[in-house]
């Protein structure tokens, strides 16, 4: 069974979240999710690293972790899927990644989404 973590900025009041996790739930019925938190403020890559950096390494490896922050200027940045330390972390490239990795990546490939 894939562990799938989650951190974002959606919040919790309305139904974005329910939406994401559905539509993993959808192609992968067999995922467990795990959220790390969804209440980072807006476009606060500095709290969102500070989290996924304390937590990501309790995971077992082979674990996703999807990272759902953007900032203002995102908007048409480059989606990466990065391996790290047998873990695979997928988000905007904003800067977030430099924040949570201490070493180099084993790899890193530009995604399509949408």
């Amino acid at each position: 069974m894939p562990i799938v973590t989650l951190i974002s900025d959606l919040g919790t009041k309305d139904f974005y979240l329910a939406a994401v996790k559905g539509t993993i739930l959808s192609a992968a019925p067999d995922t467990q999710l795990v959220d790390i938190s969804h209440k980072i403020p807006a476009f606060d890559l500095l709290q969102a690293s500070f989290n996924l950096r304390n937590a990501w390494h309790h995971f077992p490896p082979g674990t996703i972790h999807l990272i759902g922050i953007e900032d203002s200027g995102t908007i048409h940045a480059r989606n990466l899927a990065i391996l790290y330390k047998e873990h695979i972390f997928i988000g905007t490239d904003n800067g977030i990644f430099s924040m949570i990795f201490d070493e180099e990546p084993t790899m890193i490939v530009e995604i399509q989404i949408g």
